[in-house]
Formats: structure tokens, C-alpha cells, sequence
């Protein structure tokens, strides 16, 4: 999969002089926690795993991607992956951490 980065899908759509799609323009911020909404087995990441969001990409198709580091609770670098966009959601004051062991067979 091909993914152009938030910055470049702005500079292409300026020289098009095309609009993005409001979805593009009101995101996360970067660099902030979020918790991941939905299991990626392939990923051995899990529904509630919590990553700091890098960037938002976008795939030839269109599709809203995100680019998130993911940590242990530890603070231990685990992976870099891209994620579809609507699978990150912000942390909420309501929610609350648990701890679970990272599979790495």
C-alpha cells in the first residue's frame, strides 16, 4: 500500500486546486496518545492498546490512514504501523489502563 503524508496530499491538492475532504482537515493531533478501536491480530495489536500518533497518510484510493508508534507499558519501542484512520480514537478521562503480555511467537 502507497500512502502520501497529510502535508503532501495538502501540496497536491493546492496545485490541483482541489479541496480535500473535510475529514483530512479536522484530525487528532499529532504526537498525542490514542487508543486503537479494533483488533489487528496480524499486528498483535489489540482493541484498547494505546499508540502516539506520528502522522495521517493517504492511500491511492483515498483511504484515511494513520502512522502510530507503538510502545510496551514499559515505555519499550514495540513497531512503527498504518492503521486505517477510524481504528484510533482520543483517550477519554474515563478510561482506564490494563495490562496485558505482547505475543511474540
Amino acid at each position: 500500500m502507497c500512502f502520501l503524508t497529510l502535508v503532501a496530499c495538502r501540496t497536491i491538492a493546492v496545485h490541483l486546486n482541489v479541496e480535500l475532504p473535510l475529514t483530512l482537515e479536522m484530525k487528532l493531533n499529532l504526537f498525542q496518545e490514542v487508543v486503537i478501536n479494533c483488533n489487528f491480530p496480524e499486528l498483535k495489536i489489540a482493541a484498547g492498546d494505546i499508540a502516539i500518533l506520528q502522522d495521517y497518510v493517504v492511500d491511492r484510493s483515498g483511504e484515511e490512514g494513520c502512522v502510530l508508534e507503538i510502545y510496551t507499558a514499559a515505555g519499550v519501542f514495540v513497531s512503527v504501523v498504518t492503521l486505517p484512520a477510524e481504528s484510533i480514537e482520543p483517550l477519554q478521562e474515563s478510561d482506564r489502563l490494563s495490562v496485558r503480555k505482547l505475543i511474540t511467537a
